[in-house]
């Protein structure tokens, strides 16, 4: 599925399994659970990891996107030359400025802590909304 140990959030009740997992897979996030259970469900209703603004198409559409990703794979294969491969894939990359229709996507990929997110840096939807002039690169085949 190609995800990173940083797109991971591990939970669990026992403070030497979060340790351990904080140890040996330190860019995972490891969030501290109060030591009284009757706080989880207000402890996790606040954690940012999921704090979904809204479900887009593209969700709907991930588990197509797996198989296509793994499909593209092997026919990367099939090419001796990576140039030639991304040729033959005819994408187009058009930026334009964020729209209402972007928007949501944009909001959602910013709040992950993986290649599209490289400062780590969390903007909330009121943030985002008056930030100048957003770039956006939409990439299609």
């Amino acid at each position: 599925m190609n995800i990173g140990i940083d797109s991971f959030v591990f939970l669990d009740d026992s403070s030497f399994e979060r340790g351990l997992i904080a140890n040996r897979f330190p860019e995972a996030a490891v969030p501290q659970l109060p030591d009284d259970p009757s706080l989880y469900p207000e402890f996790l209703s606040e954690l940012d990891y999921f704090n979904f603004h809204e479900i887009t198409q593209d969700d709907l559409k991930r588990n197509k996107s797996y198989i296509t990703n793994r499909e593209r794979g092997e026919f990367a294969k099939s090419f001796s030359d990576i140039t030639e491969y991304y040729r033959s894939l005819k994408m187009v990359a058009t930026i334009k400025v964020m729209d209402n229709y972007a928007f949501p996507r944009l909001l959602q990929l910013i709040q992950k802590t993986n290649q599209f997110n490289l400062t780590t840096r969390r903007y909330t939807e009121a943030e985002l909304k008056i930030l100048p002039r957003i770039r956006v690169v939409l990439f299609s085949i």
